[in-house]
């Protein structure tokens, strides 16, 4: 019978010896590991890596569910569970969008994952955060090349400035979070609409001489 609550701690065994940098030390505890996942039957192989699935994912326990041994079973696994998903599902293949052949489950952009996780359950936190953050991330990514210009349609970030701002009213809570550059909704949404304005009215000055944000 599969030992859930030991999965763990064989895999932290492996990490602290990765953590060595001694690949005489970690490797036999790597080998290990996907030896037990060979030995597993079907059903108990499932229960197995959902089980890493959720450590990598949810714990941030750095398990290399991407090792070539392991990942196709996972992409076959999620696949299966696609038929009849649920919301961690989604967010797993969220998290995983960059990760080998993980867009080949899935349609359409990244955030209509995170869209289908809060159509399951409106209530997660999580999808809610994480499409937050998405929002916040196109915004950074269509203007970080100011003042040359934008790098999407003024239509598409509107549109992520209004679905954030509709988020904000029912969980404010979101305000808190901000890109990788730790800046945050209220910045990107000044600075957006500032060059509109910018543009409409043709101001000669540069851009950053004229704009002086108030938000961070």
């Amino acid at each position: 019978m599969l030992d859930i609550e030991n999965i763990k701690e064989e895999w932290n065994k492996y990490l602290d010896a990765r953590d060595t940098g001694i690949k005489h030390v970690w490797k036999p505890l790597l080998s290990k590991q996907l030896e037990e996942i060979k030995s597993l039957n079907k059903e108990d192989l499932n229960d197995y890596l959902l089980e890493i699935c959720k450590l990598h994912f949810d714990v941030g326990l750095n398990i290399p569910v991407e090792h070539p041994n392991i990942w196709p079973q996972i992409l076959e696994l999620w696949k299966c569970k696609l038929d009849n998903p649920d919301e961690k599902i989604f967010l797993w293949l969220f998290k995983a969008k960059l990760y080998k052949d993980a867009c080949l489950l899935c349609s359409g952009e990244p955030k209509e994952l995170l869209e289908s996780a809060l159509t399951i359950n409106p209530e997660s936190k999580e999808a809610k955060k994480l499409l937050f953050i998405e929002n916040l991330d196109l915004l950074d990514f269509a203007m970080h090349s100011l003042p040359c210009g934008l790098h999407l349609e003024v239509d598409t970030c509107k549109s992520a400035i209004s679905e954030c701002e509709q988020m904000l009213v029912k969980n404010p809570e979101l305000k808190i979070y901000k890109t990788r550059f730790n800046i945050g909704f209220s910045h990107y949404k000044e600075m957006f609409f500032a060059w509109l304005e910018y543009q409409e009215k043709g101001i000669k000055l540069e851009f950053f001489d004229w704009y002086k944000p108030t938000e961070t």
